[in-house]
């Protein structure tokens, strides 16, 4: 069997606050028993279960790969959520300090797929995710990893199954500004996005599937500079000036937006956060949906909510609240 180990270490000990570690980690557990920190590094941890150990400084927390896709953050406290996976060749690290996501590192079959945030002061000349992460987790706990034997405590876990109030969960759409939200359900979470509320087209359900307007933007702006030359030569420089600044700011917007996606559907398990945001520069109130596409990039997708006069704070709280009852917002 390969091997593959994820989790999370905390820089708080939380053994004489249980019920606050599963209230953060937004996990109801049950103890099985003590084991040692060999049997709970062994790595793949088998799902539903979860295995704790508590050091004087930290907690290391060993727990199935699918409950560590997102940053784990903490209030004034160091967390560094990890995934080391020997089979897919992947190596996964979020880092974050407080409510702030410091780094994020993830490399796979020996491709750095994402690099962002500054340069950790542990980093050095570390170009090997995996090394990084266990010299991170020590940094955490306050003592090297290969120490915690002698002395850590640790505990195995049972994951309780939560229930879930069905009547909250819902299949549901939103209608936009210019297009519509649909939060489906079956066969499986993600959300979707069409222009007629017409869930029915097969090209509406694509994932992935981009409009093309970034490259539009790009074409146009190439388009610019050859008017430009042929203005200078033909014409004037004051008059070549004109294309040049369209040019020029075609490839601002182009850079400044170049996280921003028109993906028709989003797999609910890829999405980071989605957040409601009001724009002031451009009075429009909205969703900013935070992914990562298949290759590991964030990407932002942007919902556009439409102006409703005097019921529009009503209108936009019940938009936040559709999202909250179907797990997309805290």
């Amino acid at each position: 069997m390969s091997y593959s180990l994820s989790g999370i270490a905390i820089g708080k000990n939380y053994k004489n606050s249980f019920d606050l570690l599963q209230k953060q980690a937004n996990m109801e557990l049950e103890l099985i028993k003590e084991i040692s920190f060999e049997e709970a590094s062994a790595g793949n941890t088998d799902e539903g279960y979860c295995d704790i150990c508590y050091t004087d400084k930290g907690t290391l927390l060993f727990i199935a790969q699918d409950k560590c896709d997102k940053a784990l953050k903490v209030k004034e406290t160091k967390v560094l959520t990890f995934t080391l996976s020997e089979s897919m060749k992947t190596y996964k690290m979020m880092y974050c300090e407080g409510d702030v996501e410091k780094r994020t590192l993830m490399t796979s079959g020996g491709r750095m797929l994402v690099d962002e945030g500054e340069k950790l002061a542990i980093e050095g000349d570390i170009s090997d995710v995996s090394e990084l992460i266990w010299k991170k987790i020590g940094d955490i706990l306050g003592e090297d990893i290969e120490e915690l034997e002698e002395h850590v405590s640790c505990y195995r876990y049972k994951l309780k199954s939560k229930v879930v109030d069905k009547s909250a969960i819902r299949q549901a759409v939103i209608k936009g500004k210019n297009e519509y939200c649909h939060l489906i359900i079956e066969p499986s979470e993600k959300l979707v996005f069409t222009h007629d509320g017409n869930i029915t087209h097969k090209k509406a359900i694509v994932l992935g599937k981009e409009d093309g307007f970034y490259k539009w933007i790009q074409f146009i702006a190439v388009l610019m500079l050859g008017i430009a030359i042929l203005t200078y030569l033909y014409v004037s420089v004051y008059y070549a000036l004109i294309p040049i600044a369209i040019m020029l700011y075609l490839i601002y917007s182009s850079y400044t937006n170049k996280d921003l996606s028109n993906v028709n559907a989003i797999d609910k398990k890829d999405i980071i956060e989605v957040e409601l945001v009001k724009r002031s520069y451009s009075n429009t109130v909205g969703f900013d949906i935070r992914f990562k596409d298949s290759e590991g990039k964030r990407k932002v997708r942007r919902f556009t909510l439409p102006n409703q006069s005097a019921n529009q704070l009503e209108f936009y709280e019940k938009a936040k609240e559709i999202f909250k009852h179907n797990g997309y917002m805290k």
